[in-house]
């Protein structure tokens, strides 16, 4: 399964950084929100890269991968993430 990730790096070039935040939730059938987050800016400044995994449970892609992450399935929102790693 190929899990979308949204990466938001301190240059427009590629990612290049070596310290990286990897944030994720996959439950409730509810996104992230993609949104300015203010308290990541003193991150970005020191070059950090933050990372959204969204895996399986949220609601990013539809009822079907809301599903594929719920109750007995939970576990797949659980390796999504540390599949990252």
């Amino acid at each position: 399964v190929m899990v979308p990730m949204t990466i938001l790096s301190p240059s427009p070039s590629s990612p290049k950084s070596e310290s990286c935040i990897l944030i994720g939730y996959g439950s409730y059938g509810e996104n992230i929100p993609m949104q300015y987050d203010p308290t990541l800016y003193p991150l970005l400044k020191r070059g950090f890269t933050v990372a959204y995994a969204h895996t399986r449970g949220g609601g990013e892609l539809g009822r079907s991968w809301y599903q594929a992450g719920r109750l007995y399935n939970k576990i797949n929102a659980v390796e999504d993430f540390v599949a990252f790693f």
